[in-house]
């Protein structure tokens, strides 16, 4: 339990800093930077946390690329 809570805290701030350097695209990019080193440091025996962490962070990431193109597009 004392492992998770010191990651957590490890993790929240390394965002809380990027969020300061870089605003809100710092704080983006430390949560999901975040969220793998979570998932890599408490991974289970089989190892499929990680894997599992990185897929859907590109499945967020390709929602989100999609969205901003269709906002590009999309006649004012």
């Amino acid at each position: 339990m004392r492992k998770i809570v010191t990651s957590a805290a490890a993790a929240l701030a390394f965002v809380a800093a990027l969020a300061w350097l870089l605003g809100p695209r710092g704080a983006a990019a430390g949560a999901a930077i975040a969220f793998l080193g979570l998932a890599w440091r408490h991974d289970n025996q089989t190892g499929a946390c990680l894997p599992l962490a990185i897929l859907l962070l590109l499945v967020v990431g390709v929602m989100f690329v999609l969205l901003y193109m269709l906002i590009l597009t999309a006649p004012h």
